[in-house]
């Protein structure tokens, strides 16, 4: 029964990663925009562990850049998404029962890494299939470490811990 909910569950995120995505962006810029769907991500994470939090993150960003995305599949997007969930949940198992204090600093700077490799890879990718030169990428790479990792921390994680009881009461 646990492993028909985990299913249950990750497929109800993953709908939420995609909604979040393609419907509630705050944007910043033309090409930058704070990305809601990163909630669900973190939740998925929080809740779940790294290999669905990996699907997670991966399905919701080839839904969105499928059926909402202006240039169609973005590869590098839907790799960046899977390893921040995969990472985030592999280290959100680990110290999800830590003292409050200690799973804030460590949790923040998981998100802080995972999304900066994730940023990193998407980056060379688009470099790499669009024939972009890296100096342009760059710069909004970095802004979109950023944004991305502060709707995560400053959404993603408090929302994660105020549900706590009652995900745990579904799982």
């Amino acid at each position: 029964m646990k492993k028909t909910k985990t299913i249950a569950f990750t497929a109800l995120l993953t709908a939420l990663c995609f909604v979040l995505s393609a419907l509630l962006r705050i944007p910043l810029t033309e090409h930058l925009v704070l990305d809601l769907g990163y909630i669900a991500l973190t939740a998925g994470a929080y809740y779940l562990g790294g290999i669905p939090a990996a699907a997670i993150g991966a399905v919701g960003a080839l839904l969105e850049s499928m059926l909402m995305g202006q240039r169609g599949i973005s590869p590098g997007w839907i790799l960046m998404n899977a390893i921040v969930g995969y990472l985030c949940g592999t280290v959100f198992a680990k110290i999800k029962n830590e003292e409050n204090k200690k799973f804030w600093w460590k949790a923040s700077l998981t998100i802080l890494l995972s999304m900066l490799l994730g940023v990193t890879v998407k980056t060379i990718l688009d470099c790499l299939i669009y024939g972009l030169p890296l100096a342009i990428k760059i710069p909004t790479g970095l802004v979109a470490w950023i944004t991305d990792s502060l709707v995560m921390i400053l959404f993603g994680l408090p929302l994660s811990l105020t549900l706590k009881k009652t995900v745990s009461r579904i799982l």
